[in-house]
């Protein structure tokens, strides 16, 4: 890959993009959602005891529990990559998170396929992985993780549905074999993503436009008191040169011709040397 091209790639993370967030922000973000993964594996882990326990449901629970393990396993190496590495580039941090939805999503629907495929509603968390990236990332990527959600689910639903892989039922009623059924759930389905992301972005886009306008006239103020600086510091240069001549012709005059000025005039040119003094303090 030339120079240029990774230049450009780079030049995508950059922070103009991403005007809401900076490497701090995105730290915290992904502290949040390894805490979050900690919850979700250890929820989905509860939930299969209860079911393998009290409902005696047929699953492939060693399956499912090899999945969780492994996304827990993941969510270590997060962790401690996060305390070991104290200070993340934005860009790279961008791109970690990224990594992270993508691994979750794969996971996500490996559960969801041990799990009853269709038939199980889990495959709504879908959603929130749709609704982090809105809010995290910028233009394009939104779309393609929500593409990416389609493609998965839609493959899964295809596979169990052709009979090419196995079809683990959650109900004695089977859904995953009924072409109305399944139409009618991959239509809502995909309706509900795009929609979610499109609503998403387009919040996310206003609040980022806005901000944009925000921080360039924040950065016209700044400029325009920097340029009212300067101006008073020449201004200031230019000044004390004719005043400290007029204050020293003044303590010259005060000092040579004392005895023989009249008292006004004396007066009158004393409190004159002590203006200039003042005006000099200012113009420091």
């Amino acid at each position: 890959m030339s120079i240029g091209k990774v230049k450009l790639k780079l030049n995508y993370y950059s922070l103009d993009r991403f005007p809401f967030l900076n490497t701090v922000i995105l730290k915290s973000r992904l502290a949040w959602s390894i805490r979050l993964r900690w919850l979700a594996v250890a929820g989905y882990f509860l939930a299969t005891i209860v079911t393998e326990v009290f409902f005696e449901i047929s699953l492939p629970y060693r399956q499912i529990w090899i999945v969780l393990f492994s996304l827990a396993f993941l969510n270590l190496i997060y962790q401690a990559s996060l305390w070991i590495q104290k200070e993340f580039s934005f860009p790279a941090e961008i791109i970690i998170l990224h990594i992270h939805i993508i691994i979750d999503l794969i996971c996500l629907t490996l559960l969801i396929h041990y799990s009853g495929g269709i038939e199980n509603p889990v495959y709504l968390f879908y959603i929130f992985h749709i609704v982090i990236s809105s809010i995290l990332f910028s233009k394009s990527s939104p779309f393609i993780i929500a593409t990416l959600v389609v493609i998965l689910f839609f493959s899964l639903v295809y596979l169990e549905y052709n009979g090419i892989i196995a079809h683990y039922c959650l109900y004695e009623i089977s859904i995953h074999d009924s072409l109305l059924a399944v139409v009618l759930i991959l239509i809502v389905f995909f309706i509900t993503v795009y929609v979610t992301e499109y609503i998403c972005t387009t919040f996310m886009r206003i609040y980022r436009d806005s901000k944009r306008i925000i921080d360039k006239q924040n950065k016209q103020l700044i400029e325009a008191d920097k340029e009212k600086t300067r101006f008073f510091q020449f201004a200031s240069h230019e000044l004390k040169a004719p005043v400290i001549a007029i204050k020293s012709t003044l303590d010259g005059v005060t000092k040579s011709f004392a005895g023989s000025l009249d008292p006004k005039i004396l007066d009158l040119l004393q409190r004159a040397s002590k203006r200039s003094t003042q005006l000099l303090t200012i113009l420091k």
